[in-house]
Protein backbone atom coordinates (compact mmCIF):
# COMPACT_ATOMS: atom_id res chain seq x y z
CA UNK A 1 0.00 0.00 0.00
CA UNK A 2 1.24 3.19 -1.07
CA UNK A 3 1.82 5.54 1.86
CA UNK A 4 1.68 9.60 1.09
CA UNK A 5 4.43 11.43 1.78
CA UNK A 6 6.36 14.98 0.76
CA UNK A 7 7.72 14.47 -2.69
CA UNK A 8 11.66 14.26 -2.05
CA UNK A 9 11.93 16.59 -5.65
CA UNK A 10 14.38 19.16 -5.98
CA UNK A 11 17.00 20.09 -8.39
CA UNK A 12 17.70 17.82 -11.52
CA UNK A 13 14.71 16.00 -12.83
CA UNK A 14 15.99 13.53 -15.90
CA UNK A 15 13.94 12.90 -18.58
CA UNK A 16 14.88 9.62 -20.84
CA UNK A 17 16.07 10.11 -24.59
CA UNK A 18 14.36 7.45 -26.71
CA UNK A 19 16.77 5.31 -26.93
CA UNK A 20 16.74 1.62 -28.41
CA UNK A 21 19.77 0.12 -27.09
CA UNK A 22 18.88 -0.91 -23.47
CA UNK A 23 22.93 -0.94 -22.48
CA UNK A 24 23.44 2.57 -24.04
CA UNK A 25 20.46 4.46 -22.22
CA UNK A 26 21.47 2.71 -18.59
CA UNK A 27 24.75 3.84 -19.03
CA UNK A 28 23.58 7.24 -19.71
CA UNK A 29 21.38 7.13 -16.96
CA UNK A 30 23.50 5.87 -13.93
CA UNK A 31 26.18 8.50 -15.38
CA UNK A 32 23.40 11.30 -14.46
CA UNK A 33 22.49 9.37 -10.36
CA UNK A 34 26.19 9.51 -10.18
CA UNK A 35 25.78 12.80 -10.76
CA UNK A 36 23.07 13.92 -8.41
CA UNK A 37 19.94 13.64 -10.94
CA UNK A 38 17.16 13.64 -7.90
CA UNK A 39 14.17 11.83 -10.47
CA UNK A 40 13.59 10.15 -13.50
CA UNK A 41 10.90 9.87 -15.84
CA UNK A 42 10.78 7.34 -18.72
CA UNK A 43 9.56 8.76 -21.44
CA UNK A 44 9.10 6.99 -24.91
CA UNK A 45 6.88 7.36 -27.60
CA UNK A 46 7.60 5.04 -30.55
CA UNK A 47 9.73 1.98 -29.21
CA UNK A 48 7.99 -1.65 -29.19
CA UNK A 49 6.38 -2.63 -26.27
CA UNK A 50 9.21 -5.48 -25.81
CA UNK A 51 12.11 -2.53 -25.79
CA UNK A 52 9.70 -0.13 -23.32
CA UNK A 53 9.14 -3.55 -21.05
CA UNK A 54 12.54 -4.21 -20.41
CA UNK A 55 13.57 -0.77 -20.16
CA UNK A 56 11.52 -0.19 -17.51
CA UNK A 57 12.59 -2.84 -16.05
CA UNK A 58 16.65 -2.32 -16.01
CA UNK A 59 15.80 1.68 -15.17
CA UNK A 60 13.59 0.63 -12.02
CA UNK A 61 16.08 -1.69 -10.75
CA UNK A 62 18.73 1.09 -11.21
CA UNK A 63 16.87 4.17 -9.59
CA UNK A 64 16.17 1.49 -6.71
CA UNK A 65 19.75 1.40 -5.83
CA UNK A 66 20.62 4.79 -5.94
CA UNK A 67 17.12 5.58 -3.58
CA UNK A 68 15.80 7.88 -6.64
CA UNK A 69 12.09 8.15 -7.83
CA UNK A 70 11.03 6.68 -10.88
CA UNK A 71 8.31 7.47 -12.73
CA UNK A 72 6.89 6.45 -16.37
CA UNK A 73 5.21 9.04 -18.65
CA UNK A 74 1.40 8.66 -19.65
CA UNK A 75 -0.06 6.91 -16.82
CA UNK A 76 -1.06 3.15 -16.32
CA UNK A 77 -3.16 1.59 -19.20
CA UNK A 78 -4.64 -2.11 -20.16
CA UNK A 79 -2.20 -2.56 -22.65
CA UNK A 80 0.81 -1.39 -20.67
CA UNK A 81 0.02 -3.30 -17.02
CA UNK A 82 3.33 -4.64 -17.33
CA UNK A 83 4.40 -1.32 -16.44
CA UNK A 84 5.80 -0.42 -12.84
CA UNK A 85 7.67 2.56 -10.99
CA UNK A 86 7.30 4.50 -8.13
CA UNK A 87 4.58 6.64 -9.94
CA UNK A 88 3.50 8.21 -13.37
CA UNK A 89 3.44 11.56 -14.87
CA UNK A 90 0.47 12.29 -16.84
CA UNK A 91 -0.07 15.10 -19.41
CA UNK A 92 -3.35 16.76 -20.44
CA UNK A 93 -4.99 13.51 -22.79
CA UNK A 94 -3.70 10.55 -20.27
CA UNK A 95 -5.66 11.10 -17.31
CA UNK A 96 -8.89 12.86 -16.21
CA UNK A 97 -8.84 14.81 -13.10
CA UNK A 98 -10.92 12.36 -11.52
CA UNK A 99 -7.86 9.76 -12.48
CA UNK A 100 -5.56 11.82 -10.54
CA UNK A 101 -7.08 11.24 -7.17
CA UNK A 102 -6.82 7.69 -7.72
CA UNK A 103 -3.20 7.53 -9.06
CA UNK A 104 -2.01 9.61 -6.04
CA UNK A 105 -3.27 6.76 -4.19
CA UNK A 106 -1.10 4.18 -5.56
CA UNK A 107 2.53 6.13 -6.10
CA UNK A 108 3.84 9.46 -7.04
CA UNK A 109 1.99 11.85 -9.42
CA UNK A 110 3.37 14.33 -11.20
CA UNK A 111 0.65 16.47 -13.75
CA UNK A 112 1.79 18.65 -16.67
CA UNK A 113 -0.06 21.77 -16.05
CA UNK A 114 1.90 24.06 -19.11
CA UNK A 115 1.07 27.89 -18.61
CA UNK A 116 -2.61 26.66 -16.87
CA UNK A 117 -2.59 28.17 -13.04
CA UNK A 118 -5.99 26.80 -12.23
CA UNK A 119 -5.33 23.13 -13.68
CA UNK A 120 -2.26 23.24 -11.07
CA UNK A 121 -4.43 23.89 -8.43
CA UNK A 122 -6.82 21.26 -9.17
CA UNK A 123 -3.93 18.59 -9.15
CA UNK A 124 -2.46 19.90 -5.92
CA UNK A 125 -5.93 19.36 -4.28
CA UNK A 126 -6.45 15.78 -6.07
CA UNK A 127 -3.04 14.78 -4.33
CA UNK A 128 -0.64 15.25 -6.86
CA UNK A 129 2.87 15.26 -5.73
CA UNK A 130 4.14 17.59 -8.23
CA UNK A 131 3.26 19.49 -10.69
CA UNK A 132 5.38 20.77 -14.75
CA UNK A 133 4.94 24.03 -15.88
CA UNK A 134 6.30 25.28 -19.10
CA UNK A 135 7.76 25.09 -21.79
CA UNK A 136 9.93 28.18 -20.25
CA UNK A 137 12.79 28.34 -23.33
CA UNK A 138 12.10 26.69 -26.84
CA UNK A 139 12.22 22.97 -27.18
CA UNK A 140 14.10 20.39 -29.14
CA UNK A 141 11.63 17.80 -27.67
CA UNK A 142 8.62 19.81 -28.19
CA UNK A 143 9.17 22.72 -30.44
CA UNK A 144 5.77 23.63 -30.57
CA UNK A 145 4.69 23.80 -27.87
CA UNK A 146 3.70 27.11 -26.19
CA UNK A 147 5.19 29.27 -23.76
CA UNK A 148 5.10 29.61 -20.18
CA UNK A 149 6.12 33.16 -18.83
CA UNK A 150 7.71 33.91 -15.59
CA UNK A 151 4.88 35.56 -14.29
CA UNK A 152 2.85 32.51 -14.50
CA UNK A 153 5.53 30.93 -13.06
CA UNK A 154 5.65 33.02 -10.14
CA UNK A 155 1.71 32.99 -9.35
CA UNK A 156 1.30 29.62 -9.23
CA UNK A 157 4.32 29.63 -6.93
CA UNK A 158 2.06 31.67 -4.54
CA UNK A 159 -0.73 29.47 -4.58
CA UNK A 160 1.29 26.46 -4.18
CA UNK A 161 2.69 24.03 -1.02
CA UNK A 162 3.88 20.69 -3.77
CA UNK A 163 6.89 21.38 -5.50
CA UNK A 164 6.80 22.92 -9.07
CA UNK A 165 8.95 21.28 -11.74
CA UNK A 166 9.97 23.59 -15.01
CA UNK A 167 10.05 22.20 -18.41
CA UNK A 168 11.57 24.08 -22.01
CA UNK A 169 14.89 24.29 -23.66
CA UNK A 170 17.03 23.73 -20.06
CA UNK A 171 20.35 24.78 -19.68
CA UNK A 172 22.49 25.36 -15.96
CA UNK A 173 22.06 29.58 -17.16
CA UNK A 174 18.33 28.89 -17.55
CA UNK A 175 17.74 26.54 -14.27
CA UNK A 176 19.48 29.32 -12.24
CA UNK A 177 16.82 31.84 -13.54
CA UNK A 178 14.22 29.34 -13.01
CA UNK A 179 15.18 28.82 -9.32
CA UNK A 180 15.76 32.20 -8.28
CA UNK A 181 11.39 32.53 -9.73
CA UNK A 182 10.70 29.63 -7.38
CA UNK A 183 10.97 26.60 -9.31
CA UNK A 184 12.04 23.39 -7.08
CA UNK A 185 14.02 21.08 -9.90
CA UNK A 186 14.24 21.22 -13.76
CA UNK A 187 13.12 19.02 -16.40
CA UNK A 188 16.09 18.06 -18.66
CA UNK A 189 16.41 15.79 -21.55
CA UNK A 190 19.03 16.84 -24.46
CA UNK A 191 20.98 19.15 -22.51
CA UNK A 192 21.71 16.12 -19.85
CA UNK A 193 21.93 13.03 -22.07
CA UNK A 194 23.85 14.06 -25.10
CA UNK A 195 26.62 16.02 -23.05
CA UNK A 196 29.83 14.65 -23.42
CA UNK A 197 30.00 14.20 -19.77
CA UNK A 198 26.71 13.39 -18.31
CA UNK A 199 27.90 13.06 -15.12
CA UNK A 200 29.79 16.29 -14.83
CA UNK A 201 26.53 18.32 -16.43
CA UNK A 202 24.37 16.87 -13.83
CA UNK A 203 26.43 17.85 -11.06
CA UNK A 204 26.14 21.69 -12.83
CA UNK A 205 22.59 21.62 -12.57
CA UNK A 206 22.73 19.92 -9.12
CA UNK A 207 25.47 22.61 -7.53
CA UNK A 208 22.69 25.54 -8.56
CA UNK A 209 20.09 23.96 -6.43
CA UNK A 210 22.47 23.48 -3.85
Amino acid sequence: MFTKARFPLSGLYGITPELEDTRDLLCRVQSALRGGMNCLQYRVKDLVPSVQKTQIHELKELCAEYGVPFLINDGPSESRDWVGGSGWHVGEMDATPADWVRLAQQGWLGVSCYADEERAIMAERAGAHYVALGCFFPSLTKPMAPSVSFDVLKRVRRRLSIPIVAIGGMTTQRAHQLKLAGVDAVAVMSDLFYAADIQARAEAYCQVFA
